[in-house]
């Protein structure tokens, strides 16, 4: 893939809510905190179907940023599912792929990067997310999301960033991680 996906409202369309405010296309959480996975289409009862291993889903709004990312991870042997500029597509484009890893932006048309952490992370806790952000750590502790690569960042580190979150993510040491990775705190 090499353009941006446009947004799409078909399946986030299905997991609005009229009770949830506007500009959050997620479920609403439930006792005991969360959102229920079951709410989402094409997860009946899962909360972690298999995930398509060695995949990963682009959400960043920046196009120039996101091709960049994109031609780094494909040089470097992953496989690029999908890139989306805002957070709707890119929530759309996970729930139709289950990419192993997610890499995302925070600020993004149409929602934001956090929320999008939290629905994958809910949705399929096998997933790897890594935000590529300027955004202060203290800002991500939390949401689902196991690293955090600041902004700039040198794109062929893109990869090794990947693996080495992916190894947080797992309780396992990460050797080669670059130096501008910052691990993040688990949810609660």
């Amino acid at each position: 893939m090499s353009l941006l996906a446009e947004p799409t409202e078909a399946p986030l369309g299905q997991i609005e809510r009229e009770d949830t405010p506007v500009g959050r296309p997620f479920p609403a959480p439930v006792a005991g905190g969360g959102a229920r996975a079951t709410d989402a289409p094409g997860c009946p009862g899962s909360a972690d179907p298999a995930v398509e291993a060695g995949a990963v889903l682009i959400v960043e709004d920046d196009a120039i940023v996101a091709f960049q990312i994109e031609t780094s991870l494909e040089d470097e042997g992953f496989t690029v599912c999908g890139v989306a500029a805002t957070a709707k597509a890119g929530l759309s484009m996970f729930e139709e792929r289950r990419p192993e890893f997610a890499v995302l932006d925070v600020r993004l048309a149409e929602g934001d990067g956090r929320d999008v952490a939290r629905w994958i992370a809910q949705l399929s806790p096998r997933t790897t997310i890594l935000m590529c952000t300027s955004e202060d750590e203290d800002n991500l502790q939390g949401i689902g999301a196991h690293a955090l690569l600041r902004k700039p960042f040198d794109f062929e580190s893109v990869g090794a960033a990947l693996m080495a979150t992916r190894d947080w993510s797992r309780g396992e040491c990460a050797v080669n991680a670059p130096p501008h990775l910052v691990r993040l705190r688990p949810r609660p």
